[in-house]
């Protein structure tokens, strides 16, 4: 190990934010920069932590300190840590970055250290730095709110000790917001919702107006909300919270607020989407169920398996099809739990008779047979997982130009939904809501629909085993052989009213 008797570290601290959002006329830049200068007579001594920046930072043989008070410690703070005002935004606005500058110096360079980079207190992430020369670096952070953070690093010449230094740089202007009574695509079933949050804004700055944007089906509209002073935990901070009600359109709803600070600055909360629907898509049955559409119904489950489907429930509202098929008797049966497609007819000249699960040349299936010669260009398939797992779902179109099989939703490729939801429950039922526009449908479309419960999964024969309607005409196996099912008629039409 060696001793170096004189070495001086220099820290420069920037932070640079893109402050301007779509409401404001013209993009803004706030900066801040310190210039610190920290000589130290014993580097390999020297661990500087965050209890007491007063005398922590001037006591461990640190030389030079009047320098290093006038320019650390009285211009900043005296007592305590400071904190930064880091927001986040929603991409399609502006994305701030913050990057804390510095250089190296007294002949240290970057091939010294094994490790340079910075953290913020309420997270376990690590910002590394990126030199731009053996002696210039930044660290780029990414976080939000008001945030005190560290710099650290680890040397050769300090067998690989770590050292630790406060940034203790309040950055001010930029009001930070943020909706804290919901989370993101959170399911909410009644037309009128409450939006609550908060604003902090460094002092001596204050909020002067707070207007929160609504976009659904309907458009986009954008209302001033009121808001209140509140104590916040810091007296560099001026607080203040709000609520609003909210009036929800079908479908997707996504809710943003924008405050604006005396500074003429504006900030945005992250964007929460909210799913007004007229159920909870869990697979348990909701008593609204009782008003929807009976399509079909049977209280004799199979009589080999001693299972089967109750019934099958359809209805809609301007933007989801919901469907539920009641289970009979279904009992828990581990990961190869049944299966349920639901085919779809539509009236339209495309269709198909395969399943779109199961292959042409599977020993057991069921194939669409209809009498009305009306193929089925949509299908929707779940596999249940023990008692309530969706262990695969998805929704298919049969698209005139390929007259196959094509999958526009489902639950195995991340962020692939594309609107859809699934639930399950083996003593309930399933339970789907679909987007209209993702499947095709339009209003006033007459449907028809037919309900297969399939064997397990796992074991290639997956003939059916009940099918909703109940008809001579609408096949199922008695035995756990292979079998081809014919599957002819459809339940009672129904017609997309919204």
């Amino acid at each position: 190990m060696k001793n170096v008797t004189s070495l001086t570290f220099t820290l420069i601290f920037v932070l640079i934010a893109l402050l301007m959002s779509k409401c404001s006329p013209s993009p803004q830049r706030v900066e801040e920069k310190i210039d610190v200068s920290i000589n130290f007579t014993n580097y390999q001594t020297v661990h500087i932590t965050n209890t007491n920046y007063t005398t922590n930072y001037i006591t461990n043989n640190i030389t030079n300190t009047t320098n290093y008070t006038t320019n650390y410690v009285d211009n900043i703070v005296t007592n305590g840590p400071v904190f930064f005002n880091l927001s986040k935004y929603d991409n399609d606005i502006i994305q701030p970055y913050w990057r804390v500058y510095g250089k190296l110096e007294g002949g240290f360079t970057s091939n010294a250290l094994t490790y340079m980079g910075a953290y913020v207190t309420n997270s376990s992430t690590q910002f590394d730095a990126i030199f731009t020369s053996p002696s210039n670096f930044y660290i780029p952070l990414v976080t939000q709110g008001y945030q005190e953070v560290f710099v650290y690093f680890s040397s050769v010449m300090t067998n690989n000790s770590t050292y630790t230094i406060g940034i203790n740089l309040f950055v001010s202007n930029i009001p930070y917001v943020r909706i804290t009574n919901i989370s993101t695509d959170q399911i909410i079933t009644p037309t009128n919702v409450s939006i609550a949050g908060i604003v902090e804004v460094s002092q001596p700055d204050t909020i002067t107006s707070l207007n929160v944007v609504l976009s659904n089906s309907s458009g986009v509209t954008t209302n001033s909300i009121s808001f209140s002073s509140y104590t916040t935990w810091t007296n560099k901070v001026n607080g203040y919270q709000f609520s609003h009600l909210l009036n929800l359109g079908g479908g997707f709803n996504y809710v943003k607020v924008i405050a604006q600070s005396s500074a003429n600055i504006y900030s945005e909360s992250q964007t929460i989407v909210i799913l007004k629907s007229l159920f909870q898509i869990d697979g348990l049955y909701e008593t609204f169920w009782n008003s929807a559409k009976l399509l079909a119904s049977s209280s004799t489950p199979n009589p080999y398996f001693g299972y089967g489907i109750a019934n099958v429930r359809i209805t809609n509202d301007s933007y989801f099809l919901y469907i539920f098929v009641s289970n009979l008797n279904v009992p828990n049966l581990g990961v190869n739990g049944l299966k349920l497609s639901i085919a779809i007819d539509t009236n339209s000249t495309s269709g198909i008779s395969n399943d779109a699960w199961i292959a042409t040349n599977s020993p057991g299936r069921f194939v669409f047979a209809p009498t009305n010669g009306k193929f089925p260009d949509i299908e929707i398939q779940f596999r249940l997982k023990n008692t309530n797992e969706i262990n695969g779902a998805g929704v298919y179109l049969v698209l005139p130009s390929t007259q196959t099989w094509t999958n526009v939703a489902n639950t195995w490729v991340p962020n692939y939904q594309n609107g859809s939801f699934f639930g399950v429950n083996n003593k309930v039922g399933w339970e789907i809501a679909v987007p209209l526009s993702l499947i095709g449908i339009t209003n006033n479309t007459s449907i028809n629909l037919v309900a297969i419960l399939g064997k397990p999964d796992g074991d290639n024969k997956n003939s059916a085993i009940h099918v909703l309607p109940e008809s001579p005409s609408n096949e199922i196996t008695t035995n756990d052989g292979y079998f081809t099912n014919h599957i002819r008629v459809y339940a009672s039409n129904y017609i997309i009213s919204f």
